[in-house]
């Protein structure tokens, strides 16, 4: 039976629901293919009354293996799907709206004057849409794509919750989640693409390691399958996965859930505010409010206050 909600502005429903999408790819695929796929999934995720859906890095890569892109070389492919970004970013604000959903739509490269960045996109249900670029470029995406680093990184408001998005690498670096936390977020959503399993394991363990150390919900997907003739896709590593603080009232390993390994899925979640809240104020441990500002400065909102 679906959860029934609260509308509330005040954020004082304490159980918020999460679709976890990881997506396969498929050689070939059309943008209305692909368009088909992820309105499926946004309209399974809705019909089980799903608050957010995410998907992963990179989720429209399968663009890439489309017929016209033969022959090009990986930059020169890479730019060819950031001509897409409007259409992109048109389908799944008319896909939020319809579905009255807040969706995280993974990432995709997006044209900018800095050059190409590889931005994670959200959007709210009424269609309106914010862009997070991922900070930290991984060497492979320099040096064969040369995608550029943004350096913006803001919390996102919802009536749900507080929520900040660091794609794949960027859960690599604790003070990109300590930034967040300090504008007050409460769940950080990680679209992710690692091309094996060592990849997968430093998102994963660096996210556990996140939600631990900050006291809030870590919320991970990644891509799967393979794309034989596009340079970076040829092999993909990816389990979705949900990390909680290590305490009471949540599982004693810190791990909420984890889907299956390399196949196409989508996975629920609900997590606990309430729960999340107490433990900030009252946990066995509460390294969110025991840190030592007087010693450490981590936040560029701090810096500036």
């Amino acid at each position: 039976m679906p959860l029934k909600h609260e509308d509330s502005s005040d954020r004082a429903r304490t159980t918020i629901r999460v679709a976890c999408v990881q997506h396969q790819l498929k050689a070939g695929n059309t943008f209305v293919e692909f368009k088909n796929l992820i309105s499926k999934y946004i309209a399974e995720a809705a019909s089980k009354d799903a608050d957010f859906i995410v998907f992963p890095e990179y989720c429209a890569a399968d663009l890439m293996s489309q017929a016209n892109f033969d022959g090009l070389t990986s930059r020169k492919m890479l730019e060819q799907l950031a001509t897409m970004s409007d259409d992109l970013i048109a389908c799944y604000a008319k896909l939020a709206k319809d579905h009255k959903i807040h969706i995280v739509g993974g990432s995709h490269p997006i044209s900018s004057k800095m050059g190409i960045e590889n931005c994670g996109l959200f959007f709210y249900p009424n269609g309106e849409h914010q862009i997070q670029p991922k900070l930290h470029i991984t060497p492979w995406e320099k040096q064969n794509w040369n995608v550029t680093g943004g350096d913006t990184l803001d919390v996102i408001q919802t009536p749900k919750a507080n929520i900040g998005i660091l794609v794949c690498y960027d859960s690599e670096f604790p003070e990109a989640t300590r930034e967040l936390v300090d504008q007050g977020a409460e769940i950080l959503f990680v679209p992710y693409c690692t091309e094996n399993y060592a990849g997968y394991q430093r998102v994963r363990i660096c996210c556990q390691a996140r939600a631990i150390e900050n006291q809030i919900h870590v919320v991970t997907t990644g891509l799967t399958g393979q794309l034989p003739a596009v340079a970076g896709f040829e092999s993909n590593y990816a389990s979705p996965g949900v990390f909680t603080p290590s305490d009471t009232g949540f599982p004693q390993d810190g791990v909420l859930i984890k889907g299956e390994s390399n196949i196409a899925s989508l996975t629920f979640v609900d997590l606990d505010m309430a729960q999340l809240r107490h433990s900030r104020a009252e946990g066995t441990v509460t390294p969110h409010k025991d840190r030592r500002h007087d010693l450490f400065v981590f936040s560029k909102s701090r810096r500036e206050k």
